[in-house]
């Protein structure tokens, strides 16, 4: 493609000056300036030729075609990063929309005094109430404002798998990303304080319900939403430790 000049003479050529602006007067040609020898001078000041003014002109100048297929380039991109963000979103809703699904658990009634009331974490800063989650179309509740233990899950002092869980929030569950194995975990219960220790800690996907599958031993599990967009579940696994 031709590049840009401004309409002059055919014996005249553009007078740009040191900041590349065009200049209101034009330098003449070799042959007009014998004829006038301000133009040279003109042209002596402005330290370009009219060779050289063309090129300054094509250097600064950029095509209308390669700016379309820059900006095309940029929409595609997000477009692209829409489509991405969609269908990992797919993947999971997030935990704020989907309670914890129960399978195969009992929904009888346990004696109050010995369901868990709090859970605390000293290196993680945690301490939380604990509600009694009821089973509703499956799902065990989930609260805005504490812990939750799972009905018909284990409970502190007996065989079994108890279950708590929380948000992944400021305040509730957050700071359990950062727990690492050998953390100790108090739960406390109306009879007392029960200690136990982390033992494995993984992400699975929602649909992997066997995290919360009743165990042979005593076993506190705590289960809390993480990854890109709440798409997996953080599992801490702990053991009872006996205090004699």
């Amino acid at each position: 493609m031709n590049s840009f000049q401004p309409h002059a003479k055919k014996d005249e050529a553009p007078l740009i000056n040191a900041s590349g602006i065009f200049s209101s007067r034009f330098v003449g040609a070799k042959s007009s300036e014998a004829k006038n020898p301000s133009h040279s001078f003109l042209r002596l000041r402005s330290g370009f030729s009219a060779k050289e003014d063309k090129k300054n002109i094509r250097s600064n100048y950029t095509s209308p075609p390669k700016l379309a297929l820059g900006i095309s380039l940029l929409i595609l991109g997000s477009i692209l990063l829409l489509a991405r963000e969609n269908a990992e979103t797919n993947l999971s809703e997030s935990f704020e929309n989907e309670p914890v699904k129960v399978q195969g658990l009992s929904e009888n009634e346990i004696e109050e005094s010995k369901l868990p009331k709090k859970v605390v974490i000293p290196d993680l800063s945690i301490d939380l109430p604990i509600k009694k989650a009821n089973i509703i179309n499956g799902y065990w509740e989930v609260f805005e404002d504490s812990a939750a233990w799972g009905l018909g899950s284990g409970i502190p002092g007996e065989i079994g798998n108890q279950v708590i869980f929380a948000h992944a929030r400021e305040g509730l569950f957050l700071s359990l990303q950062s727990i690492k194995v050998g953390t100790d975990i108090y739960i406390l219960t109306d009879s007392g304080w029960f200690q136990y220790e982390v033992k494995d800690i993984k992400e699975v996907y929602p649909s992997q319900t066997e995290v919360i599958n009743a165990t042979e031993d005593e076993t506190l599990t705590l289960y809390t939403c993480s990854g890109y967009k709440d798409s997996k579940r953080l599992i801490v696994i702990a053991k009872r430790i006996k205090i004699s």
